[in-house]
């Protein structure tokens, strides 16, 4: 519920949600929405290809501008693990984890300052999820002024993808600060 109140899908019942020193309004909206990703557990695919799936973002208004970069995709496709044929693959064929991975690589090449990540690899086999740490570490580390919030119920897993780690008990919220653990790297 946290993340959806951060990408503004869903209303806060009191106080406003502000970026960068102003509120969060009807007028700014759409730049927010373009700085500020979120990801789903469960990625939303629309019928089609893989391909079809990562173009949809720019048939929207707040990305009128903006241009499918078939190079971009490669180089997110190579951090994958998948090649070009993957493009080709009809969505409806995908597995739990190609889902994901698509659902990353859509959001990726949009390049945002900001994802929100909820429970990315919480269904997935353990090489899938390396393979989302591992992309989601990469554009860290390339995207200087980025940040990142990861939702996880796997302690280890918040280790080596956080530095901060914010924990809930029983309602309250603790923090820990922490150095990175390992180098994610796919498997």
């Amino acid at each position: 519920m946290l993340l959806r109140l951060l990408a503004s899908l869903d209303a806060p019942s009191s106080g406003s949600l502000t970026w960068r020193g102003q509120a969060v309004t009807r007028r700014n909206i759409l730049a927010y929405r373009r700085a500020v990703a979120y990801v789903a557990q469960r990625p939303a695919m629309f019928d089609g290809s893989v391909e079809d799936n990562l173009r949809i973002p720019y048939t929207l208004a707040i990305y009128r501008d903006a241009r499918y970069d078939p190079a971009a995709v490669e180089t997110l496709l190579e951090a994958a693990g998948r090649d070009a044929r993957f493009l080709a693959k009809s969505a409806d064929e995908l597995s739990g984890g190609e889902a994901q991975i698509t659902a990353l690589i859509r959001v990726l090449q949009l390049r945002p300052a900001v994802l929100l990540l909820d429970e990315p690899t919480a269904a997935l086999d353990p090489d899938s999820a390396a393979t989302v740490e591992a992309m989601v570490n990469s554009w860290f580390e390339a995207s200087p002024a980025a940040a990142f919030a990861w939702i996880s119920h796997n302690p280890s897993q918040a280790q080596r993808v956080g530095n901060r780690t914010l924990h809930m008990e029983a309602g309250r919220v603790q923090e820990r600060v922490q150095e990175r653990v390992q180098e994610i790297k796919p498997t």
